[in-house]
């Protein structure tokens, strides 16, 4: 008598993610993300020609590549790379360096395919669920909260082009401004409102609009990258009106959007010719500081008096 016992093969796929921070204690660039893959023969028959494909993209689905592995770490049973007996489950290794797009995207999703054979050759293949979710064939998804945030400084230079040693009327006022993304995310759409005026509070033009002049990591005008800090300068010619007041009070408020034209974020510039430690250094608040250049009127008066006699009596 001849029982038959048909061969049923099947393999589950598990994969589990954990983040290694780089101690700023919050997941971001240069972060790693390890994953642990845990393959086992779920069937009747020993399996062989082990193989994984792996898929790694941020949560847009974006392509992104593994730094490293996945890399066979072992089995519960001893079996070498590419073999598992019945109920045997082997571990494989892959790591991922956080990079900039998948933080400006939100987060990473990864998932792999495992594929292996019968001693008759009869293909089985499965997809790796996230076991922390319950549900069948999803994909292991890091989530990377996007932080937009900005910081802007102003600083005023005076040159006396009235060449009186005072600072008035005629003379010209330079502003630099700095702004600098403080947040983890690529910010786009920068925009500067700038607000000028006397010590009266009577609005003002400038003389020259800020104009961008350099940055710190190649971006064009308009877009920063994280740690990224664009200059601009900007001129006023004070007016003697602006100069009677006795101030000329400059601010600017920037503003821009993270990826996708999301998150929005702006900042007030802070005065950096403080030097009593005041300058406020919390770009995700919003300051209403003002850099302010002083003036200072010299009202003068000038009165001469000559005196002339007529002989009119002829006496000398």
């Amino acid at each position: 008598m001849v029982t038959s016992l048909p061969a049923s093969p099947s393999l589950e796929v598990t994969k589990t993610a954990s983040v290694t921070d780089n101690g700023d204690g919050v997941t971001g660039i240069g972060d790693i993300i390890r994953y642990t893959i845990n393959v086992k023969n779920t069937g009747n028959i020993s399996l062989s020609g082990l193989t994984l494909t792996d898929n790694l993209s941020n949560v847009n689905g974006g392509s992104l590549s593994l730094s490293s592995g996945p890399s066979f770490s072992g089995s519960d049973q001893g079996s070498s790379q590419g073999s598992l007996k019945v109920s045997e489950t082997a571990t494989y290794i892959g790591m991922y360096i956080v990079e900039q797009s998948a933080i400006d995207a939100g987060g990473v999703s990864n998932q792999a395919i495992a594929s292996a054979s019968t001693p008759q050759s009869v293909p089985v293949t499965d997809t790796s669920d996230d076991p922390t979710t319950g549900a069948a064939n999803d994909p292991t998804v890091t989530t990377i909260t996007r932080s937009p945030s900005i910081e802007v400084t102003k600083t005023a230079s005076v040159t006396d082009s009235s060449g009186d040693g005072n600072v008035g009327a005629n003379d010209l006022i330079k502003y630099d401004i700095l702004i600098e993304n403080k947040g983890n995310v690529t910010l786009n759409n920068l925009t500067i409102n700038d607000i000028l005026t006397d010590g009266s509070g009577n609005s003002l033009s400038l003389t020259v609009a800020p104009a961008y002049q350099s940055t710190t990591l190649g971006s064009l005008p308009g877009t920063l990258k994280i740690g990224e800090i664009q200059s601009y300068t900007a001129y006023y010619t004070i007016t003697q009106a602006a100069a009677d007041t006795g101030s000329v009070v400059n601010s600017a408020i920037v503003s821009a959007t993270g990826p996708g034209n999301t998150g929005s974020v702006s900042d007030t510039s802070d005065n950096g010719n403080d030097t009593d430690g005041n300058t406020t250094d919390d770009a995700t608040v919003v300051e209403m500081t003002t850099t302010a250049t002083s003036t200072q009127p010299f009202p003068q008066l000038e009165v001469t008096k000559t005196a002339l006699v007529n002989d009119n009596n002829g006496s000398g």
